[in-house]
């Protein structure tokens, strides 16, 4: 029996012992956690028990965004060794499934994901997961900082998926957490601006803390009148759609220019026939996969160290926005003697 954060019922959660999967297989690793992220997955089955088909029925251990460090190898694990600190990709496919052998893996239908009913996750104090789902972190990421490479691997996902070319001008609708961090990987994928909007000042205070990212205040008139006037009339070259409010998809069209592209994360009617218009792509991106026949991961590609922390941040420092509840994502560090 292992103690972890329970999610009881909706609304009920307890810190107790419940039975969870811990016996090492040869090719799996034993991870005491250090940091835990919370997701808006997590908010959302806590608020509402279910998120589209996955229906919590039964006690699930919440959190999927995870860093710690290995106490333990199996016996056909090479590249991993005690002491190693590592983040976790949460996502656990068939490998041998036609998704995988297509490079698909993520998309593979008998996914298991950490924290979606029936799995459980990662909030305990001990993991067993897949050795080959488990990335060393370099020696200037902090285990805060790994925590948070599974968010950021989401963006980096819709970034490299949108094709950016050098100069690109993109949009990103929603300044939470996954908001900034789709902004700052599409600069690192060749953006040469993004423009951020968000209902709430506070939030865009934050954005403009980057270089490279242009705040859209309200207050200023609707985003499409300061991207037309921001971009002389043509439009912007990509749009994340990072909020998952129903309102940010009217207008959202407007906001890009001829064959742009737009991705997002829930399907709206309203706009199809502009898109078809302007001949624009629309994507959706839920996820992310590791190049084929790659073993990097996002933690080896991107300085976290750089590309998180505010110009005027110092390092090993977190700006203190990106704490509180009501931007949907907060770290939880666990402390030695407990959670």
């Amino acid at each position: 029996m292992a103690e972890a954060l329970v999610l009881e019922r909706i609304k009920q959660l307890s810190l107790r012992e419940i039975d969870l999967p811990q016996d090492l297989g040869p090719g799996d690793v034993r991870i005491r956690t250090e940091v835990v992220g919370i997701c808006g997955s997590d908010v959302h089955y806590y608020l509402h028990g279910r998120i589209g088909p996955f229906v919590v029925r039964e006690p699930m251990v919440l959190g999927h965004e995870a860093a710690g460090i290995v106490v333990e190898v199996g016996t056909e694990v090479a590249d991993l060794k005690a002491g190693d600190r590592v983040c976790v990709e949460p996502g656990v496919p068939d490998f041998s499934s036609r998704a995988a052998r297509l490079g698909l893996y993520n998309l593979d239908p008998s996914l298991s994901f950490w924290a979606t009913p029936p799995i459980h996750g990662c909030l305990t104090p001990e993991v067993v997961h897949p050795a080959n789902l488990c990335f060393k972190l370099p020696h200037n990421v902090t285990a805060a900082q790994g925590a948070m490479v599974e968010p950021l691997a989401v963006c980096i996902q819709a970034a490299t998926k949108a094709q950016i070319s050098p100069g690109d001008k993109a949009v990103v609708l929603g300044a939470g957490p996954i908001g900034l961090m789709q902004a700052l990987a599409a600069l690192a994928s060749g953006c040469s601006e993004v423009f951020i909007f968000d209902p709430l000042d506070n939030k865009l205070a934050l954005a403009a803390r980057y270089d490279g990212v242009t705040p859209l205040y309200s207050r200023n008139g609707p985003p499409a009148e300061q991207i037309s006037d921001a971009t002389l009339g043509w439009g912007a070259d990509v749009v994340f759609e990072c909020s998952g409010a129903s309102a940010a998809f009217r207008g959202i069209a407007d906001l890009l220019r001829p064959g742009g592209v737009s991705w997002h994360r829930r399907s709206a009617a309203a706009w199809r026939y502009t898109c078809c218009r302007r001949h624009a792509n629309r994507s959706g991106c839920g996820g992310y996969r590791q190049p084929s026949g790659q073993r990097d991961h996002p933690a080896d590609n991107l300085s976290l160290c750089q590309c998180l922390r505010p110009r005027d941040q110092p390092a090993g420092q977190w700006p203190n926005q990106f704490g509180p509840a009501h931007h949907r994502h907060i770290l939880v560090c666990r402390q030695h003697s407990g959670f």
